[in-house]
């Protein structure tokens, strides 16, 4: 709990630092300013769009909690503008509903990120705008310091991110998943003080694959309420248990023991226990949600192992260049569940796509 409390202040200290000051260091009180909002306890991230229309381009997805400069109110959607440089402020429509200009108290969903760079670099490149080729670089912000995850762009490949009083561009490969301010829920788990992290798979709508790896004749699948749900695999039967993993729906897991509330299973080399009533008995078995992924590691192998277990130190079972499709079952914090090729194993989140 308190983790999160000290999550959550530095998370809100950022947001503060975030609002710009003229030369003189005074506010710029001509400014309107408004905080994004979801109105959720899940990470869902609100659309900003190039025009006052649910149809237009999309260009950019924005955390619940980020400040925004109010332009004008257009219908029912509100233009703001986004970022400081402005070589890089992000300008579109935001629905009206979704923007708080009393910046009252509301829960920050903002995740706070680690920059984590493994294809050999020591740390990622803040930059101007989402590019490598046309932008400007601002500096480059070491391995192992945090910054704010303010907003994606529409392909994910790109975060505007704050490091100190900077907002900028920096490239999604280069943190870790983990964050310790991340305050998401799915149906099964209404434990809102247990640590989560930021990699939710894709959002939106994306390809599924069916299961593609052999499995004994006792099994159940993942059948949530909803296509997109994951279901946590835990260490003991407890809400409050260490969580091994989140599936979704159409991942089928052994059945070591059936019980009215808890079922003990295994999937893969992984043994837990999952709520009963979200797992399918008898077919037929639900539609499955599992993602078909593809492997992208821009470092110069340009390849990925698939390990046996969610360990870099870990043995693998093949490697697998960029471009293959894996069918991503579950994940934990840093790892995916993936099978290719009929195998098993684990790879890490921020080189599938």
């Amino acid at each position: 709990m308190m983790k999160r409390i000290l999550a959550w202040v530095m998370a809100l200290a950022l947001l503060i630092t975030a609002v710009p000051a003229l030369a003189d260091g005074t506010a710029d009180d001509a400014v309107v300013w408004g905080v994004v909002r979801n109105y959720t306890k899940q990470a869902v991230r609100v659309k900003m769009y190039s025009d006052a229309d649910v149809n237009s381009d999309l260009v950019c997805e924005v955390y619940s909690g980020v400040f925004v400069r109010i332009l004008e109110e257009k219908d029912s959607f509100v233009k703001v503008e986004l970022g400081q440089a402005p070589a890089q402020v992000l300008t579109g429509y935001i629905p009206g509903a979704n923007i708080d200009k009393t910046q009252g108290e509301l829960t920050v969903q903002t995740p706070v990120l680690t920059v984590r760079n493994t294809a050999g670099g020591t740390g990622i490149t803040l930059r101007s705008l989402p590019s490598n080729q046309e932008s400007i670089a601002y500096g480059v912000v070491p391995n192992g310091s945090q910054v704010l995850l303010l907003a994606v762009v529409p392909d994910q490949s790109w975060y505007l991110v704050q490091s100190g009083g900077m907002v900028a561009y920096a490239a999604r490969y280069g943190f870790s998943w983990y964050t310790e301010n991340d305050q998401s829920n799915t149906a099964e788990q209404p434990d809102e003080d247990k640590q989560e992290h930021a990699f939710y798979g894709p959002s939106g709508n994306y390809v599924t694959g069916d299961w593609a790896y052999m499995t004994p004749d006792n099994v159940a699948v993942v059948n949530n309420p909803k296509q997109a749900e994951r279901l946590h695999l835990r260490k003991e039967a407890s809400y409050s248990a260490e969580s091994l993993g989140r599936y979704y729906n159409g991942t089928r897991v052994e059945v070591l023991e059936k019980g009215q509330d808890w079922t003990f299973v295994r999937i893969g080399i992984l043994e837990g226990y999952m709520r009963t009533e979200y797992l399918d008995f008898e077919y037929p078995f639900p539609v499955s949600g599992m993602p078909v992924m593809e492997i992208y590691n821009p470092g110069v192998l340009a390849n990925m192992k698939l390990r046996l277990e969610p360990n870099m130190e870990a043995a693998y079972d093949g490697v697998y260049k960029n471009g293959t499709k894996v069918l991503m079952i579950g994940f934990a914090p840093g790892w995916a569940h993936v099978i290719v090729d009929g195998k098993m194993g684990f790879m890490r989140t921020e080189f599938l796509k």
